[in-house]
């Protein structure tokens, strides 16, 4: 292989390093916001919808959500395993079934005792 290709294969990778590190961060971003990083809730799975509106797509048995139903922004989905707890006026309170939703523009949403069944991966 001549130097060149080499230094160019360095670059490529390197590239795909930083561009899989800045995937990571975007990730951690959005759990944080999700209260992930509080109280020791833990993460089940996340997921991506392209359109609010489609979270019934991956969770065919959550309640109704009239902030969602009509929405075509995309969300960042959050479901947490255990006992969920976060911080309320009076103090902490501890829900289960967590699922927290964002846009990545200041909309958070965490419902609890959300049906899970039917849950598509």
């Amino acid at each position: 292989m001549r130097a060149t290709h080499r230094v160019l294969a360095a670059f490529i990778g390197v590239l795909l390093l930083m561009f899989s590190v800045a995937v990571v961060t975007a990730a951690d971003t959005r759990l944080s916001a999700c209260g992930a990083d509080a109280f020791g809730n833990q993460v089940d799975t996340t997921f991506e919808v392209p359109e609010a509106r489609q979270i019934w797509e991956r969770l065919p048995a959550m309640k109704m959500a009239p902030e969602l139903e009509g929405s075509a922004e995309p969300l960042f989905v959050a479901l947490f395993s255990g006992t969920y707890t976060t911080m309320t006026a009076t103090g902490p309170i501890e829900v289960t079934n967590a699922v927290c939703v964002t846009d990545g523009n200041g909309f958070i949403v965490i419902y609890t005792d959300v049906d899970r069944s039917g849950f598509v991966r």
